[in-house]
């Protein structure tokens, strides 16, 4: 029998040093992802899901003055913000190892 993926609470996170805008492409893609999967999502992962998206459009509004001031060199990016990208980055890992197989 198949168990379903517990889905976790995020954990608190101490900020790491930066955050790039290659890292911040890697979580979109992972969005995307989930997003072509997301008519599988069980009731129990849509709010989760509605959770992260929150988090996720709260990091893209914050995103764009700082990738237009950083250019597209993949500058590092602030603390706070690396620690809001790892949190959003978590939640969709989780979301996809909770998804059918």
């Amino acid at each position: 029998m198949n168990m379903p993926h517990k889905i976790t609470q995020p954990q608190t996170r101490q900020p790491r040093p930066s955050l790039t805008i290659k890292e911040i492409d890697s979580i979109r893609e992972l969005r995307d992802e989930l997003m072509l999967q997301a008519h599988l999502f069980k009731a129990e992962l849509k709010d989760r899901w509605d959770e992260t998206e929150t988090q996720w459009h709260q990091l893209q509004k914050k995103m764009v003055p700082l990738r237009d001031a950083a250019g597209k060199s993949g500058a590092e990016l602030g603390s706070a913000l690396t620690l809001l990208a790892d949190t959003v980055r978590d939640a969709y890992q989780d979301l996809r190892n909770a998804m059918p197989r």
